[in-house]
């Protein structure tokens, strides 16, 4: 696979296979394991992220909710 200087896959590849191919690999199954052990407070992260946007959009009529976590995976199934 080609990288970009960083060792990241080119988006190129990354387009070469369909989106949901990519959820059962080994680094996203880590990602979701990482944020529900809450490890380097991925967790405590993206719960702050939502407070400053809900803070922001807060007196905005238009907002009627917010999808928060979307379509969570289970965790790491090489792992667990």
């Amino acid at each position: 696979m080609k990288e970009d200087a960083d060792g990241n896959p080119l988006i190129s590849e990354c387009h070469k296979h369909p989106f949901f191919m990519y959820y059962p690999s080994p680094t996203v199954s880590s990602a979701w394991s990482y944020f529900f052990e809450n490890k380097d407070g991925v967790q405590d992260k993206m719960m702050r992220y939502w407070e400053v946007v809900s803070g922001h959009f807060k007196d905005n009529p238009n907002i009627i909710g917010y999808d928060i976590l979307n379509e969570p995976w289970v965790g790491n199934l090489h792992r667990d």
